[in-house]
């Protein structure tokens, strides 16, 4: 086996730059107030000579203008989520570290893609677009690779001598040790990796604990401890925090945005798609405001969630600063094949919805209604409100614009279809007797024109 292990070293930090939430320009570290430590800089900070591990009072004395940012595990979780998910995309064994790292097996892919190189570029590829940076190294376990990415060795090792030297030159810090193993070490004077390969799997039984036996002997290639592999969930649940407190609707979009990618990210790998979304706005000292944003038909892409968010925040207030943005995702539909006919026209269908999906989120649901067809052969009574239940569908000679009240026919005309005899309505004394043509104008119109019982002329309908 070959595995690849990824080491992501700021992530927070990384996710909010992809979002525009800082300049390259400023100092922006993450903080972490349990240690009262640094735990990630940006490319600013590091120049202003801040680095991992100094504490608090140290960096700002070193950067006046430093932004400070508190560390947040679930936050990380939830990126490297969304990375796992991404990766899911073009391979199938992740291992998923949870807050900041993950393990991907190269050995099977490179069947797959034809060579362990190709495999490789086809996940850096897709680690691109997302901005991240990371360490990696590769190893026969996904221990021993784990070693070599914490030792920054970023080479791509796929025979066993090459795999070997790395580790050879690696410290016992770069491997996972609580406390007491660590000590354990120092007392038998093992301070390199190397020391510990060298050693027989006797001695190691007789001066070590049987867990840390078969974490060494994992390192060593000698066992391969299984993992639980990565699957996408059946829900999607996100949250990001913003770089600074917003006070407007419009700067939280390249969040908002970078959730939507996420999501449709999620979508396309489970074959799937929705019709709601469920945005939370969270704020410092009050309560939460959510914002439901609704379309007419199921939707997998980027750029039609964005268009109808965007609309629906033109007319939210927020009632203060916003310091974090979520997005929940729980009625999720399957692709319906019929919508992927490459012969049928359906481009008309698709522009209905969408145009009805803007207006709701630009005018509020309330304020849209509508129309459907009802069970009348009045053309004047065919459109009835939205609560009522559609009929089938109506005869191709209806018009698409109906005249209120229909007007005299003035002009001249062409019969080019006709009569449709309608003689109904007694049964609530609005009694109608009609003869139904379509006719042709001097200047190319197509009217629907009747004969009433008294055989005047009218104009009812215009043909679009």
């Amino acid at each position: 086996m070959l595995w690849v292990y990824i080491q992501f070293t700021r992530l927070t930090l990384d996710f909010l730059a992809r979002t525009a939430g800082h300049p390259d320009h400023e100092p922006v570290v993450i903080y972490h107030p349990q240690n009262n430590t640094l735990v990630q800089c940006n490319d600013a900070a590091l120049e202003a000579e801040l680095k991992p591990g100094m504490g608090l009072a140290h960096a700002a004395a070193l950067a006046s203008n430093l932004q400070i940012l508190n560390y947040s595990e679930d936050t990380e979780r939830a990126h490297l989520q969304a990375i796992a998910a991404r990766l899911y995309q073009v391979a199938s064994d992740i291992v998923v570290f949870n807050p900041a790292a993950l393990a991907v097996r190269l050995d099977n892919l490179s069947q797959y893609y034809g060579t362990l190189t190709a495999a490789w570029s086809t996940l850096t590829r897709e680690l691109s677009p997302m901005g991240v940076t990371f360490s990696f190294g590769s190893g026969w376990s996904v221990e021993c690779a784990r070693v070599l990415a914490m030792a920054n060795s970023n080479a791509l090792n796929t025979d066993s001598q090459s795999i070997r030297s790395c580790l050879a030159r690696c410290t016992v810090a770069c491997l996972q040790l609580d406390n007491k193993q660590a000590a354990s070490f120092s007392r038998v004077g093992i301070q390199t990796v190397k020391q510990l390969l060298a050693l027989p799997l006797a001695e190691l039984g007789q001066r070590f604990s049987n867990e840390l036996i078969r974490y060494i002997t994992a390192v060593r290639g000698e066992t391969f401890p299984t993992h639980p592999l990565f699957r996408p969930g059946d829900t999607f649940q996100r949250r990001v925090d913003v770089g600074y407190e917003i006070d407007n609707t419009q700067h939280l979009q390249p969040y908002i945005t970078g959730l939507l990618e996420e999501l449709c990210v999620y979508l396309r790998l489970s074959n799937r798609c929705t019709s709601e979304l469920s945005f939370t706005l969270y704020y410092r000292e009050t309560d939460a405001d959510t914002i439901q944003v609704r379309s007419a038909e199921p939707q997998f892409q980027v750029e039609q969630w964005r268009t109808l968010t965007e609309l629906q925040l033109d007319t939210v207030q927020l009632s203060a600063p916003v310091i974090s943005v979520g997005l929940e995702v729980k009625q999720l539909e399957a692709l319906n094949p019929d919508s992927q006919d490459f012969f049928e026209n359906r481009q008309q269908y698709f522009a209905h919805k969408q145009l009805i999906s803007r207006l709701q989120a630009r005018l509020g649901e309330q304020s849209v209604s509508q129309p459907h067809l009802a069970n009348e052969h009045r053309v004047e009574k065919l459109s009835e409100p939205d609560d009522l239940p559609e009929p089938t569908s109506p005869s191709r000679w209806q018009p698409a614009f109906l005249l209120d009240p229909p007007l005299p026919l003035t002009t001249a005309t062409q019969i080019t279809f006709g009569p449709v005899r309608i003689h109904t309505g007694w049964w609530d004394k609005q009694s109608v007797k009609r003869d139904y043509f379509i006719a042709k104008s001097e200047d190319g119109r197509y009217l629907q024109v009747y004969r009433d019982h008294h055989q005047q002329w009218w104009v009812q309908g215009l043909y679009a």
